[in-house]
């Protein structure tokens, strides 16, 4: 599916956020009881960053970016003692208000991924990987990220070049490959698989 018209909230989202925070806080007011005006501006922050995902998540048709997030927030707010059904609720919320919207071209698009992420906070907190061989081009995304990490450059380049001469399209080899690539360095990142300094070099040459 091709998304032609830029979602609105790229351009509201700060907006949106202060509605859905405001929202959330009026469903639950012993929230400003627990955490005070710090905790809204933080909560309303988390709500950017989502918005964030959701919109990068449609204009690239990558559903799988925005579950993956999810099972990333559900890891660290754990950490402060947020539970799945905090992280559900501004979901539900978020989906509320894109429905109260104006019908437009990624309306529709946008409430499944946004299901698909409410479904992903029911799920396991562990984050699944994003190079797979059930993904096209996943055996090669695997390739070309053992070479990085790794160190080679020289290996990771000749694979490109070798997608490139067996005709691979060329916005395949940036989603499938250096995309996924780079999202998979920021998980290894996260789970304190790899350094703050092999992150850096890997995220460079996926870009």
């Amino acid at each position: 599916m091709s998304i032609s018209e830029k979602p609105t909230f790229f351009t509201e989202i700060d907006t949106w956020a202060l509605t859905v925070t405001e929202a959330h806080y009026k469903m639950e007011p012993n929230l400003f009881e627990r955490y005070g005006k710090a905790g809204f501006e933080k909560s309303k922050r988390d709500t950017v960053y989502t918005l964030h995902y959701l919109a990068e998540s449609l204009q690239m048709d990558s559903p799988l970016l925005f579950v993956h997030y999810i099972g990333w927030l559900k890891q660290l707010l754990a950490g402060y003692g947020l539970t799945d059904a905090d992280i559900r609720l501004k979901l539900e919320l978020v989906l509320q208000h894109i429905q109260s919207e104006e019908h437009q071209e990624w309306t529709d698009r946008a409430i499944e991924i946004l299901e698909l992420g409410i479904t992903r906070t029911r799920e396991p907190a562990q984050t699944p990987s994003f190079i797979s061989e059930q993904y096209r081009l996943g055996k090669e995304a695997r390739l070309y990220l053992d070479a990085l990490l790794r160190s080679d450059r020289t290996e990771a380049y000749a694979l490109i070049d070798t997608l490139v001469e067996r005709g691979e399209k060329v916005e395949d080899i940036y989603q499938y490959i250096f995309q996924a690539s780079q999202y998979e360095v920021g998980l290894l990142w996260q789970t304190q698989q790899i350094s703050v300094n092999e992150e850096t070099h890997c995220g460079t040459a996926c870009r």
